[in-house]
């Protein structure tokens, strides 16, 4: 989280900062990660860093969400549509090159209360919030089996997104391969109503 304390926000300095916040932290995990070694990355005196970031958790936490796909509302009428475009949104956050830092931080978090808890702020937030509508509504018309939870469903997109990015055979699909697999889960989902 940027601080008040310091000079006025330079968009650009931000940006620099948070490329190499990222890349120092896919490559170097938790341990590497330091105010030093990201300004030395970015080109910046660490003076800079100090001043805007009150830690290297909330430095890391502002670097990943302003990397973050941006999810907008999804409400198309249809839920099949809608849970189609959230595991599209999924796999392509998970095959960004920076997917890798997201799963880092899932890991880290459980030692480091620091990032735990920005991690938690991070993972709560709006992106969450538009998900659980799209989950809630598909409940509600009666699109996916009733007694499920919204947790439930949330956590096997996200689930299994992440483990077909992970062990689907480690070279991406086909275009039609892909589409394939994605209308299966979503099927799966809804099939049971």
């Amino acid at each position: 989280m940027i601080t008040e304390r310091g000079r006025p926000r330079d968009p650009s300095l931000e940006q620099k900062v948070f490329d190499a916040a990222l890349a120092v932290y896919r490559t170097k995990g938790w341990s590497g990660f330091t105010l030093d070694a990201v300004a030395r990355g970015a080109g910046v005196g660490r003076e800079a860093l100090y001043r805007r970031w009150a830690s290297k958790a909330d430095l890391l936490g502002d670097a990943v969400q302003a990397h973050s796909p941006v999810l907008a509302p999804l409400d198309s009428g249809s839920t099949r549509d809608d849970l189609t475009a959230l595991v599209r949104h999924f796999l392509a956050s998970y095959r960004d090159p920076f997917g890798v830092v997201g799963l880092r931080m899932v890991l880290d978090a459980q030692e480091v209360p620091d990032l735990a808890k920005r991690f938690r702020t991070m993972v709560d937030g709006q992106r969450l919030r538009h998900v659980q509508a799209v989950v809630r509504r598909g409940i509600q018309r009666g699109d996916l089996a009733p007694g499920l939870s919204v947790r439930a469903v949330v956590e096997v997109l996200t689930g299994a997104t992440l483990t077909h990015v992970l062990f689907g055979g480690g070279a991406r699909l086909s275009a039609a391969a892909e589409e394939r697999w994605v209308t299966e889960l979503v099927t799966m989902l809804t099939a049971r109503a």
